[in-house]
């Protein structure tokens, strides 16, 4: 069996990036997680993104909150990374995997950004990668996580490479059954168009955005 995350460290990450490159140049008009931290007034200190392709949604975070913020970005492409590297001066951008980001101490970042990425990540690594992700969230900071939402979880073939996967469902759900997050705002919406809506959606292009905040949300007694 493929080893997915490795697939995508050994080039499909690039030509992701590649295919992709384009359309991200204007997907700042329209973001979920840029809109859902504006409307909650967040005020992180430092921010870290998942999946952050050269760090465009990085930079501008610290183009509308200020450039004081440190912002860091892991991105299985190297091409993207070097790209980012080149044109984004202030952002601290790193080639890797989610599951696995050991130069990072940890509860470094106050809010993290996980974008339809999680629908990649090889199975055998799900739970280390989301265990991860927590290790770098600082108590009382927020996740912000967006990826498709079928009405059962799904898996569906890549169709970019033979023999790699794609598993949709609400990822959200990872996270606050452990205790320790709980859902602010959810946004449902078309991922093709990027806009809301709670029907009338095609199936295969259902997302979700979540706002979760880290915290010991146990009940006492």
């Amino acid at each position: 069996m493929v080893m997915q995350d490795q697939a995508f460290r050994d080039g499909e990450g690039d030509r992701w990036w590649y295919r992709n490159r384009k359309a991200l140049e204007t997907a700042a008009g329209h973001d979920w997680p840029l809109m859902l931290i504006q409307r909650h007034s967040l005020a992180p200190k430092a921010v870290i993104e998942f999946g952050c392709a050269d760090g465009w949604r990085l930079a501008e975070i610290q183009r509308q909150y200020g450039a004081h913020i440190d912002c860091y970005g892991v991105d299985a492409s190297g091409a993207a990374i070097q790209e980012g590297q080149a044109r984004y001066h202030g952002l601290l951008l790193f080639e890797g995997l989610a599951s696995y980001v050991p130069w990072l101490p940890n509860e470094v970042a106050d809010l993290g950004i996980i974008h339809f990425v999680l629908h990649w990540v090889d199975r055998r690594r799900l739970f280390a990668t989301i265990a991860e992700i927590d290790r770098l969230i600082k108590p009382g900071g927020h996740l912000i996580i967006a990826d498709f939402l079928p009405s059962t979880p799904t898996k569906v073939p890549y169709h970019h490479q033979e023999g790699l996967w794609t598993w949709k469902e609400n990822y959200a759900g990872y996270f606050t059954a452990g205790g320790m997050y709980k859902d602010g705002e959810a946004v449902v919406f078309d991922h093709s168009k990027r806009l809301p809506s709670w029907e009338d959606i095609p199936k295969h292009d259902r997302a979700i955005c979540v706002l979760l905040q880290k915290g010991d949300w146990y009940k006492c007694e």
